[in-house]
C-alpha cells in the first residue's frame, strides 16, 4: 500500500509584549511599529497582549479613555494595518465603553 507524503507547513507567530500606558496614540504607534517589524520578519499571525492599547491603575481613567463600543477609533486602524501587512491579528484585548457607560475587555481576531 502506498502512503501519501506528509505535508508540513510552518506558521510564524509573533507575540508582542508592550508596556501600555494611558496614551492611545502612543500605544498605537508602538503596536504599529512592532507589527511592521514582525511582518517584515515573516510573521503571519501577530498576537497583542491584554490591554494592548490602554492601561492605567485608575478605573476612572480607564473609563474615560476607553474606546467606543465598536472599538473606534483604534479597531478600524488595527484592521487596516493587518490587511496592509497581510497578517492575522489577535488583539489580546481592547478596553471598550459599553452602552451603560461601563467598560469591557474584548478580544478581536482580525
Amino acid at each position: 500500500s502506498e502512503t501519501a507524503p506528509i505535508m508540513s507547513s510552518a506558521t510564524r507567530v509573533a507575540c508582542l509584549q508592550i508596556n501600555s500606558g494611558n496614551d492611545l496614540e502612543a500605544n498605537l504607534a508602538t503596536v504599529t511599529g512592532m507589527m511592521r517589524e514582525a511582518a517584515a520578519g515573516g510573521a503571519q499571525f501577530v498576537l497583542l497582549p491584554e490591554y494592548a492599547l490602554m492601561m492605567d491603575g485608575s478605573g476612572r481613567v480607564m473609563r474615560e479613555r476607553a474606546l467606543d463600543a465598536d472599538g473606534a477609533p483604534a479597531l478600524p486602524r488595527l484592521r487596516a494595518l493587518a490587511a496592509e501587512l497581510g497578517v492575522w491579528l489577535l488583539a489580546g484585548s481592547l478596553t471598550l465603553r459599553t452602552d451603560d457607560e461601563r467598560i469591557a475587555n474584548r478580544s478581536f481576531l482580525i
